[in-house]
């Protein structure tokens, strides 16, 4: 998606930014993207939200934010800060709302303890 392809990662970039902060800055880090991503589907009409959980990725779980819009009557997951955009039961979802709900989230995540049962 265009999001995807017109920002670049960067880890350190600190507090929450708005997603005009993000579209004049083009760098940043998921929640960056998934907020960008919001904006720019709600000013297309469609209702999005942005949500955080965790990831799972190269055997291990990643603190992680992407989106979800709804769309032909659910809401369906997207993650722009992946290529095809697309989310599948890697990603656990924890809250979805404003930066301090999801980083309320962000304080349990450390004590998590996850085992995978099954992988296909």
């Amino acid at each position: 998606g265009w999001v995807y392809g017109n920002l670049r990662i960067q880890g350190d970039i600190g507090l929450p930014r708005t997603a005009l902060d993000v579209l004049r800055e083009p760098v940043g880090m998921c929640r960056d993207y998934a907020t960008l991503y919001a904006a720019l589907a709600r000013a297309a009409g469609i209702p999005t939200r942005v949500c955080a959980g965790i990831v799972y990725f190269r055997d291990r779980f990643y603190y992680h934010a992407w989106a979800e819009s709804y769309a032909a009557g659910c809401w369906v997951p997207v993650d722009p800060t992946v290529a095809p955009g697309f989310v599948d039961a890697t990603h656990i979802k924890f809250t979805q709302g404003d930066a301090a709900t999801m980083y309320g989230a962000v304080k349990s995540i450390g004590r998590l303890h996850a085992t995978i049962l099954e992988q296909r």
